[in-house]
């Protein structure tokens, strides 16, 4: 490979972030993770240390889980990082430092408090992996969940990491869509932590409905399901609902003894995140509603309803309603199969019966990575 050859495409979110390495063939090289890399929840020395921490393992051509080469694995454009850090760390003798490099144990030797390398040891080191030693990629793009309104910010901290000097930044919504639509027009669902819909038009126009964030919107998201799911088990549990395996399985869940400690554990929990802990809840909600529980299967069912009602909101505004589009669903929520997928389906048809729907298995850092190609000025089929 000569010079420029690569880009980097990035995929932060408010839980990981990923990041990926693809060459001129649209060839998979490394995959990254790291933590968490939206700007409105991290502060900026936390940012550049997530990018330095994902960017770093990809440059180092591991698949982000087993510290593997990719060389030595299949390469088949789907990410490993469905293990989490911490199940990456257990993997790691002693020092639970993440897998990659020599060179990258020798930089974090340097880290100071923050966890972030000095910038230019660590571009340094960094470079020295890349496929050509020392040369920068094409280009980067970062997809980060917080982008809109912190253009700004994201630049001056891809400056500090001065691994490339076209750089793309755009939200993560846009980098899904890329990764799952093979071209426009078209529309995509994004469902995890939180929710949106996203999606271009015939002329390029875009069009967005959702996304309003988990205290005012994001319905149909993880957090929503694992919020409604827990106020299910509390209506259950006073007598106002019906019932349901959920009151057992909170408390199994937060570990607690009683229903009268929720409320605590909850509110003031003791180490870690309590946003966090109610998405969690949603995979409990899936588990129940499998296997049987009608309040898990209503609540799933409101939540594919609430998604479909952005999906079709979107193509209402891109005119799309009456011809064929693809419609992609990305993020752990579609994990629940048709519990959540076919009562989406039912809405949008009604309103774009030629929608051609499907759950994408492409991570969305591979959009961030065909987005990064195109700031190079080549449109490259990424991880085909």
């Amino acid at each position: 490979m000569v010079e420029g050859t690569y880009v980097v495409g990035v995929d932060g979110g408010g839980t990981k972030t990923e990041a990926v390495l693809v060459d001129e063939r649209g060839q998979v090289l490394g995959w990254g993770t790291g933590r968490p890399a939206n700007p409105n929840r991290v502060s900026p020395e936390e940012l550049l240390a997530s990018l330095q921490e994902a960017i770093g393992q990809a440059m180092s051509g591991h698949d982000g889980v087993s510290g593997t080469p990719l060389a030595q694995v299949p390469v088949t454009g789907t990410s490993p990082a469905a293990a989490t850090r911490e199940a990456i760390l257990a993997q790691v003798p002693v020092s639970g430092t993440p897998p990659a490099a020599a060179m990258r144990e020798a930089i974090l030797a340097q880290v100071p408090v923050s966890g972030a390398p000095p910038a230019a040891v660590w571009r340094e080191a960094t470079l020295a992996q890349a496929p050509v030693s020392g040369a920068p990629p094409a280009a980067v793009c970062f997809g980060l969940a917080g982008a809109t309104g912190n253009q700004e910010l994201v630049q001056e901290v891809a400056a500090k990491l001065g691994i490339g000097k076209k750089v793309v930044v755009v939200s993560d919504v846009v980098i899904a869509f890329w990764s799952a639509i093979t071209q426009a027009p078209g529309v995509v669902v994004v469902a995890g932590t939180g929710s949106c819909a996203y999606g271009f038009g015939p002329q390029g126009e875009p069009a967005r409905a959702g996304g309003w964030g988990y205290l005012v919107g994001d319905e149909g998201s993880g957090y929503d399901v694992g919020r409604a799911g827990i106020a299910a088990a509390l209506r259950a549990f006073d007598g106002r609902g019906p019932a349901t395996a959920l009151v057992e399985r909170l408390l199994q869940h937060l570990h607690l003894d009683t229903v009268s400690q929720v409320v605590p554990a909850l509110y003031h929990p003791s180490g870690g995140d309590s946003k966090a802990r109610i998405s969690d809840f949603a995979l409990v909600v899936v588990q129940a509603a499998l296997e049987g529980d009608a309040v898990s299967h209503e609540i799933l069912r409101h939540a594919g309803h609430e998604l479909g009602l952005s999906a079709a909101a979107v193509a209402r505004r891109l005119a799309l309603c009456d011809r064929e589009f693809e419609l992609g669903l990305v993020g752990g929520a579609f994990k629940a199969g048709g519990l959540i997928v076919e009562p989406l389906r039912d809405v949008v048809l009604q309103s774009a019966p030629r929608a051609r729907i499907f759950v994408s298995p492409r991570p969305p850092a591979l959009g961030a990575a065909r987005l990064a190609w195109r700031a190079a000025g080549r449109d490259i089929a990424v991880g085909a």
